[in-house]
């Protein structure tokens, strides 16, 4: 139906006043220097940074809004939107400012600049995963009460004294061990107020036990002291030191007032080989609230990190260049390691 077509059928008795479609503007991942017009359905959410599925040439791709005010010219036919995969933006209006930046300064197409500020995963259309799961936790409940349970529902008794005897709560998985109809048994114990339901993060399992860093030296001090009180405001430093120098031990005590205040780091390294070592070091200081991003990881691993740092479950984001381009509103400190080294500089492309 041509534009005109939609804007008589906008017209009833009782209101004079044509329905306008709601045109909006996508970046596709094509190498063509344009965005392109599509109608959203009535009810449908637009918001830029969000991914839709179009239709295109006979078939239909995945496309990012960027802007809620397309136009259509006089007698265009306008495609409609097929679906709509979040209910929030994944690429936040700094992202967005940025790659068109990018694209404006690289004199790339906006759409491949903007497909590279989404992980791979999410580059493809559909909803994505969750990266969260359950833990059922037990009260604290009367011993009669438990033993008038276990004479009457053996099975609930049965997974009432396993949630009992751990107090971190279990998961589906753990529960199953206990008994495999424990879905239908757990539900009275959660009326009754006995069972709670909690969602948790699937954050990086460790088992490294948290160790304070070595005290700073002299040298290492004067830096830090140097360096801290510009934290709250951008500025760059340099710090140059041989290799065991103890760099990285400036870099942890750095962290810790940033992340104290709610903020979060991202920590770039020229080198996939680097990060398991590293990894492993910040993990012994802050926990596993530190996650990374390179290429060796499948594109799962690495959109559950792209996306719990963006939600701020995770509080570092360890990786190779195409970390800088996480998601987060709350970043207080970016540390580029041996940022003279050529692979942070891409040579093709959007450089």
């Amino acid at each position: 139906m041509a534009i005109n077509d939609k804007l008589r059928a906008g017209f009833s008795n009782d209101n004079l006043m044509p329905q306008l479609p709601r045109v909006c503007s996508f970046a596709l991942a094509l190498p063509l220097y344009r965005q392109f017009d599509y109608v959203l359905p009535d009810g449908m959410p637009a918001q830029p940074g969000m991914r839709y599925q179009v239709p295109f040439s006979g078939g239909h791709k995945m496309a990012v809004l960027v802007s809620p005010d397309g136009a259509a010219a006089e007698g265009q036919v306008i495609k409609s939107v097929l679906a709509c995969f979040e209910s929030a933006p994944l690429l936040s209006a700094h992202l967005l400012e940025l790659a068109h930046w990018v694209a404006d300064y690289y004199c790339q197409p906006l759409g491949e600049v903007l497909f590279q500020f989404l992980p791979v995963l999410a580059r493809k259309a559909g909803p994505l995963p969750v990266n969260s799961y359950s833990r059922w936790l037990a009260s604290e409940v009367d011993a009669d009460k438990l033993a008038a349970l276990q004479r009457r529902a053996p099975r609930q008794s049965a997974i009432m004294q396993a949630l009992l005897q751990q107090p971190q709560g279990l998961d589906a998985l753990q529960l199953k061990e206990v008994h495999s109809g424990w879905r239908a048994a757990i539900k009275p114990l959660q009326k009754r107020g006995w069972v709670s339901q909690k969602s948790c993060e699937s954050l990086p399992a460790t088992q490294l036990e948290p160790q304070p860093g070595h005290p700073l030296t002299d040298d290492q001090q004067q830096v830090f002291e140097a360096i801290r009180p510009t934290l709250d405001h951008f500025q760059v430093h340099l710090l140059h030191g041989v290799t065991g120098s103890g760099k990285t031990e400036v870099y942890l005590a750095l962290m810790q007032p940033v992340l104290a205040r709610g903020q979060q780091v991202i920590y770039l390294v020229p080198e996939i080989g680097l990060t398991p070592q590293l990894l492993q070091r910040l993990q012994m200081a802050l926990g596993n609230t530190v996650v990374t991003s390179h290429s060796s990881q499948t594109d799962l691993q690495r959109y559950r990190s792209w996306d719990q740092f963006h939600r701020g479950a995770a509080q570092v984001l360890i990786g190779t260049r195409s970390a800088l381009f996480a998601n987060s509103d709350k970043i207080g400190l970016l540390i580029i390691d041996e940022e003279h080294d050529a692979s942070f500089r891409q040579q093709d492309g959007v450089r």
